[in-house]
């Protein structure tokens, strides 16, 4: 099939020449449909806008959770 079948060997032919065409074409399209047309994740920052409730870190949430029950107990609110 193919290359036996013409008697023309796949390595240093198809390897060394028509694989990195291939590859350097996809990387090509694929770039050059992220420059002409750019899709947004999420919605733009907007620096002047502030959450409705600042939360910590991940790692910070056990103690924020404490902090928040013992300050609770006493009528206060952080």
């Amino acid at each position: 099939m193919g290359h036996n079948y013409y008697g023309e060997p796949a390595w240093p032919n198809d390897l060394l020449y028509i694989f990195p065409v291939v590859i350097l074409g996809t990387i090509a399209c694929n770039v050059g449909l992220a420059v002409l047309e750019p899709s947004m994740i999420g919605e733009p920052a907007d620096p002047f806008a502030t959450p409705l409730e600042i939360l910590p870190e991940w790692y910070f949430f056990p103690v924020f959770q404490i902090l928040r029950t013992v300050l609770g107990l006493y009528g206060l609110e952080p």
